[in-house]
C-alpha cells in the first residue's frame, strides 16, 4: 500500500484542483463558452469520488477524535467509556478502508474511456462461435418494457437481476 501521506497530499492536490474548476465555473465567460463548461462539467464528475471520499475520510477522524475525548474524560462512567472505544474503532475501520481505496480513486482516467468502442467479428477462426460465447459470457439483456419476453433458456449470469434474460445463443 503507498504511503499515507503521499497519498493524503494526492488527495488534497486533486481537492484544490475541484475547487479551482468550482470558481472557474463563476466567471461569466466560462458560463458564455459552452465547450468549457462542459470540459469543467466533465472534469468536476470525474473528481466527486475524490470530494466524496475526502468528506468521508474528515468525518472518520472527526469521530475518532471525539471517541478518543469521551475515553479520555475522566468524568465518563464505564457505560460511555466502552460506547467511545467502539465508535473510536469503527471509525478507525472507516478510515483504513477509505484510505485502501484511495489509491484506485486517485488514478487518472483513460484518456480512451469517453470513446465509443466498436467490435468486428468477422467469420474466420473462431468467427459466429467466437461471438456466440463472447456474448453469452459478457452480456445479460435487460427487457424491453411493453413487450413480450422470450422464454428463458439456461440460467441467469451470476448476480443478474431476476428480470434480466440471457441470450438463447
Amino acid at each position: 500500500m503507498a504511503d499515507v501521506a503521499q497519498l493524503e497530499a494526492r488527495l488534497a492536490a486533486a481537492l484544490r484542483t475541484r475547487a479551482e474548476l468550482e470558481e472557474q465555473l463563476t466567471k461569466p465567460e466560462v458560463l458564455a463558452d459552452h465547450t468549457a463548461l462542459a470540459r469543467i462539467g466533465r472534469e468536476l464528475s470525474r473528481t466527486a469520488p475524490l470530494a466524496e471520499a475526502a468528506a468521508a475520510l474528515a468525518d472518520a477522524r472527526a469521530r475518532q477524535s471525539d471517541a478518543r475525548g469521551m475515553e479520555l474524560d475522566p468524568g465518563a462512567d464505564a457505560e460511555i467509556r466502552a460506547f467511545a472505544a467502539t465508535e473510536r474503532a469503527a471509525s478507525e475501520a472507516i478510515e483504513r478502508d477509505i484510505i485502501e481505496r484511495l489509491p484506485a480513486i486517485l488514478l487518472d482516467p483513460d484518456p480512451n474511456d469517453g470513446k465509443d468502442v466498436l467490435i468486428e467479428v468477422r467469420p474466420a477462426a473462431g468467427g459466429w462461435d467466437t461471438m456466440r460465447t463472447w456474448m453469452r459470457t459478457t452480456t445479460a439483456v435487460p427487457p424491453v418494457p411493453g413487450r413480450r419476453r422470450r422464454p428463458r433458456r439456461g440460467t441467469p449470469p451470476t448476480g443478474a437481476h431476476p428480470g434480466w434474460w440471457t441470450p438463447p445463443w
